[in-house]
C-alpha cells in the first residue's frame, strides 16, 4: 500500500457548496508537501504519540516502497526511470536492506532508553502516515497535484480524492445539522439522527465522539470507549486553563443560514470574500465548529508568560 483514500463523509449545503472530509494513508516523505495547502484542514499522525514497536512492526510489514524510481537528472521532475542495480543488487532488495537497518537502529535505540519523539525518526522515510482531511475548497489541489510535474505518491493521492468526489451523492443539510466525520446519519420525520457504531447518540455526544475519532489520527488507532472519549474531548477542551487543542474541531461543519451575506454577521463567521460568500476559517459558507469555542484562538501572549511557561520545563 502507497496511497489508501477512504470519504469519511460528504454533505452540501443549501446553496450547493460542498464539504468532504477524508481519512488518507500515505507515505510520510510528502506529508510536507501536503501541508503546504493551507485551504484544507489536516490533523496528522503524530510520530511523538505511536509507540516505536507498533511503528516498527508496521514498518516492517507495510514498508514505504518506491512506486516510481526516477532517474536522476536536473529539477525537481524524474520523468525517465531508472532500472540500475545498486551495490550489484537490484534496487528493491537494496530498498529492503536499508528498511532493516532503519528498523534495527530504531530498536536499539529504543532499548538505550531513548524517547519515541526521537527514535521513531530514524524510521520516518519508510513508514506511512495517517490524515484526516476536511474542507470545501478543492479545486487549486487538483489543479496542482493532478499534473504531470507532481510528486508521482501526491499526485496518486490527488487522483483517488478527485475520484471519491467525483462519484459522492452527499447529503444534504441545514442549519443546525452538522457534518461529523466518523458519525453516520439518516433523516426521520424532518429530523436528523446521528449514530455511532449502529446506535443512536444526541448531536452533543455525537459532536464529542466525532472529535476524539479525529484527535486519535495522531495516534493511529482509535478507541471509541466512552472512557476513552471523554478523555480525549477533556484533553482538546481543558477546563483548568490549559491551552486549548482546537485542531480535530475544524473537521466539524454546519451551514451557515446564509452562504453568501446579506447584512449581519453570522455565529462562526470569520471574512466575507468579494462574490460575497460568508466563510468560517478555511470554510466557505459552512460555520467551523471550532469557531465557536471560547479561547479556541488566543490572540495575546505576554512576556509574563512566557517567563511563567518557562519556569515549567
Amino acid at each position: 500500500m502507497t496511497v489508501d483514500v477512504k470519504l469519511l463523509q460528504h454533505s452540501y449545503n443549501q446553496d450547493g457548496i460542498s464539504m468532504y472530509s477524508f481519512e488518507v494513508e500515505i507515505p510520510r516523505i510528502i506529508l510536507a508537501e501536503w501541508n503546504t495547502h493551507g485551504m484544507l484542514n489536516t490533523n496528522a499522525q503524530s510520530s511523538r504519540a505511536v509507540p516505536t514497536k507498533k511503528l516498527i512492526e508496521e514498518v516492517r510489514r507495510n514498508p514505504y516502497i518506491p512506486s516510481y524510481w526516477g532517474k536522476n537528472q536536473k529539477g525537481m521532475q524524474a520523468y525517465e526511470e531508472c532500472h540500475s542495480s545498486v551495490n550489484s543488487m537490484p534496487r528493491e532488495a537494496f530498498w529492503d536492506i536499508c528498511i532493516h537497518n532503519a528498523c534495527n537502529n530504531a530498536q536499539a535505540l529504543e532499548e538505550a532508553g531513548y524517547h519515541k519523539q526521537i527514535v521513531n525518526r530514524v524510521i520516518e522515510p519508510y513508514s506511512h502516515t495517517k490524515l484526516v482531511i476536511s474542507g470545501t475548497e478543492w479545486n487549486n489541489f487538483f489543479n496542482l497535484r493532478i499534473h504531470k510535474d507532481a510528486e508521482p505518491n501526491i499526485r496518486e493521492m490527488a487522483i483517488k480524492i478527485y475520484e471519491l468526489i467525483r462519484g459522492s451523492v452527499g447529503m444534504r443539510l441545514y442549519n443546525g445539522e452538522w457534518h461529523l466525520p466518523y458519525i453516520s446519519r439518516y433523516r426521520q420525520h424532518g429530523q436528523m439522527k446521528y449514530l455511532f457504531d449502529q446506535q443512536e447518540v444526541s448531536l452533543e455526544e455525537a459532536i464529542r465522539i466525532s472529535l476524539a475519532c479525529v484527535a486519535q489520527v495522531s495516534y493511529r488507532s482509535i478507541n471509541t470507549h466512552p472512557d476513552a472519549i471523554d478523555r480525549i474531548y477533556n484533553s482538546l477542551f481543558p477546563s483548568n486553563g490549559d491551552p486549548i487543542h482546537g485542531s480535530p474541531a475544524q473537521h466539524l461543519a454546519t451551514p451557515f443560514k446564509e452562504a453568501q451575506c446579506k447584512g449581519d454577521w453570522q455565529e462562526g463567521e470569520t471574512h466575507r470574500d468579494r462574490d460575497g460568500y460568508n466563510w468560517s476559517a478555511q470554510l466557505r459558507g459552512w460555520c467551523q465548529y471550532r469557531k465557536l469555542i471560547p479561547n479556541e484562538n488566543v490572540t495575546t501572549f505576554t512576556h509574563e508568560t512566557f517567563l511563567e511557561r518557562l519556569s515549567t520545563f
